[in-house]
């Protein structure tokens, strides 16, 4: 099959060119099929950095090609051996990947990680355009057997300097918690908490080889910090570390200033110590961002999907963030190359690729909400406290409906 950039008919039409959208613009790309990616950045902002466990790491390997040692490093990423944390109790509890079958898992430098993702889409053939935005989207249908003028999307794009035109017979919703595309189709947006966070960076020129993700609880929340991987020539270390509270509460105003972030991490037993030891000293601004638990209403429908955290977004105490976004993005590839290939049928097609992909993230939702529940009933220390007991109340409410469904049933 030849791809023509040129022309302004897309098989495939991504809006949103993050790990999500890049895992399936490499997924269809691939196997032939004209991919356009639209971002409406026009550069990568910097994002703090993330980590992969190790089932998330292995899926990374299959898509863009064995890890070794020099990769790693082009695409900023660093092995690490664990999770380390203060949850249940003031003791740290160790979970190493050292008895996992893949043995490690991935730190990651977004900013670096998200544009070497571009990169490998563009060279398989994906067409990348910045600094474009999603403006109109409209489904039309003609009564043709032509493939080119069957069933498809217009769109309407507006670039820096100018609205295009170009047509698309499936597009993809990539675009992150903002779910573009799902909020002009009408679909709504479903949000179940208020869980926000706040990052600082740190910096050291000492030298900090820890390869744990390191999370503690704390009466407001909860915090976590890693390690970013390092930039091969620099004599700077950086750790991201995330305070995680409720938006409403009097914690999140606190934590938006330098002087309440740090004052809220002294009340921590555990991260201030290792900060300290190394020489670590803030750097930069705080920033924020929505870290609740939200989903679409519906994960798919005619000529359209999503994927990543536009279709469903999880707490980052889940460590599945990244993972995710790359799995429904391989996923959803794979769904819209059996679409597309079964043209004889396209439209039944299309109809059994996307129930079969809905399915997939259902259950997958349910499987989140079930583990949510566990690893947060397991932390009892502050019953009180807002932050916790909404989280308990939460818990019991949830438990208390599954029990009358299956009553019901």
């Amino acid at each position: 099959m030849q791809r023509n950039h040129k022309k302004a008919h897309w098989d495939v039409a991504i809006i949103g060119a993050g790990p999500a959208g890049a895992a399936c613009a490499i997924t269809l790309a691939q196997r032939g099929w004209r991919v356009l990616i639209l971002d409406k950045q026009n550069t990568l902002r910097r994002k703090p950095g993330e980590s992969l466990p190790p089932l998330a790491a292995s899926l990374l390997g299959s898509l863009i090609g064995a890890l070794n040692t020099d990769t790693l490093s082009v695409w900023g990423l660093a092995k690490t051996r664990g999770n380390i944390s203060c949850w249940s109790s003031t003791e740290p509890d160790l979970a190493d990947f050292f008895f996992n079958p893949q043995g490690h898992g991935l730190g990651i430098d977004r900013q670096c990680f998200d544009q070497q993702l571009l990169v490998k889409a563009q060279q398989e053939g994906a067409h990348l355009l910045r600094g474009t935005r999603l403006m109109e989207c409209e489904r039309r249908s003609a009564n043709t057997t032509n493939s080119e003028d069957a069933e498809h999307w217009c769109l309407t794009l507006q670039g820096r300097l100018m609205q295009t035109q170009h047509t698309a017979r499936y597009l993809v919703d990539a675009s992150g918690r903002r779910s573009v595309l799902a909020k002009k189709l009408g679909v709504m947006r479903q949000s179940h908490d208020q869980l926000f966070a706040f990052c600082q960076r740190y910096t050291t020129t000492s030298a900090d080889d820890d390869a744990f993700t390191r999370l503690e609880a704390c009466p407001q929340g909860w915090w976590y910090s890693h390690v970013t991987p390092k930039t091969p020539g620099s004599d700077t270390w950086e750790r991201s570390l995330v305070f995680h509270t409720d938006r409403d509460l009097l914690s999140a105003q606190q934590a938006a200033t330098a002087e309440g972030f740090a004052a809220l991490l002294a009340q921590c037993s555990y991260l201030p110590a290792q900060l300290s030891q190394l020489g670590y000293s803030a750097s930069g601004k705080i920033t924020g961002a929505n870290a609740a638990s939200e989903r679409l209403s519906a994960f798919a429908g005619p000529g359209w999907l999503a994927v990543g955290d536009a279709a469903q977004a999880y707490d980052p105490l889940s460590s599945q963030g990244i993972g995710k976004a790359l799995e429904s993005g391989c996923e959803a590839g794979q769904r819209l190359h059996y679409a597309l290939s079964e043209s004889c049928n396209r439209q039944g097609a299309e109809h059994a690729q996307l129930t079969h992909y809905t399915t997939a993230q259902e259950q997958q939702w349910r499987l989140y909400q079930k583990q949510h529940r566990f690893y947060y009933e397991g932390q009892k220390r502050w019953p009180d406290h807002d932050f916790w007991h909404r989280r308990r109340s939460h818990s019991a409410s949830s438990a208390q409906n599954t029990n009358s469904s299956r009553t019901a049933t």
